[in-house]
């Protein structure tokens, strides 16, 4: 099973038994070959979707432009699991850094040289997870972020 698919799992439990309905443009027909988000956006459109969350699945971070502009068409939030979603112009994201996976990848490749074998590493999480506002986007959509949340990012667009 794909890390994009458990994360969708934990979304889904997450929101099961809430008020929250949920639109999966993934389970809707929208794969990575193909090359327009058009009929996912149109779906949510349609669904009058409250928010966007997207997930870490490199074809989708592909197209954060579009997600993100649709969202703040809606004045809506968007967020993401990577920084780079904010960057791109999104409300927040919470997840692993590049950087740090990066790292943690040279040093699996490391052990490899050395003759471990692949089936004795041991499974790892992401060693730092980061959390990242955007008080650009917060503004383009109406929203204010409470100062005690700004005081726990560790990165802060103004």
């Amino acid at each position: 099973m794909s890390s994009q698919a458990i994360e969708l799992r934990r979304i889904l439990r997450g929101v099961r038994g809430t008020d929250l309905q949920r639109q999966l443009a993934s389970e809707r027909g929208l794969a990575a070959k193909d090359a327009d988000v058009s009929p996912a956006l149109a779906r949510a459109e349609g669904a009058a979707a409250d928010a966007l969350f997207t997930i870490g699945e490199p074809f989708i971070t592909a197209m954060n432009g579009r997600w993100i502009g649709f969202a703040e068409r809606r004045r809506i939030p968007a967020v993401g699991p990577h920084s780079q979603f904010v960057d791109d112009g999104g409300l927040r994201s919470f997840g692993p850094t590049f950087p740090a996976l990066w790292r943690q990848a040279t040093g699996f490749v490391d052990r490899l040289f050395r003759g471990v074998k692949p089936a004795d590493l041991p499974v790892q999480l992401p060693d730092m997870i980061e959390l990242v506002l955007s008080l650009q986007a917060a503004q383009r959509i109406g929203l204010t972020f409470p100062a005690s949340l700004l005081a726990h990012a560790d990165r802060v667009i103004r």
